[in-house]
């Protein structure tokens, strides 16, 4: 229950609108967690609406539509990557630890 509160602002921090529409429809809006919150909550209706929109739209429409679930990640096209935290094969307990590739040396650092 005190996830749920910082769900959205979360998945906000996606970039939805990247997705190809196969994956928007059949993965992420069609996902039970974020059924869930579809049905009571205009924010979330409005994040994934946009998404959908904007991924079904043309070259200009999208061009007009931009936000920052639709730009390109600088970081992306970057020399370092960043990974943050996560869960290490079947371990149920986190990884609190952060790494950073240097794409040009191929060295990493925690």
């Amino acid at each position: 229950a005190g996830r749920a509160a910082h769900l959205l602002p979360l998945l906000s921090a996606v970039r939805l609108g990247r997705l190809p529409l196969d994956v928007l429809a059949k993965k992420v809006a069609a996902n039970a967690v974020v059924q869930k919150h579809l049905g009571g909550n205009a924010e979330w209706q409005a994040m994934v609406n946009s998404a959908l929109a904007y991924v079904g739209s043309t070259r200009e429409q999208k061009a007009k539509m931009e936000s920052p679930q639709t730009r390109e990640r600088l970081g992306s096209k970057g020399r370092f990557l960043a990974v943050l935290g996560g869960r290490r094969g079947a371990s149920a307990g986190p990884v609190r630890r952060c790494w950073l590739l240097d794409r040009i040396g191929w060295e990493w650092t925690e």
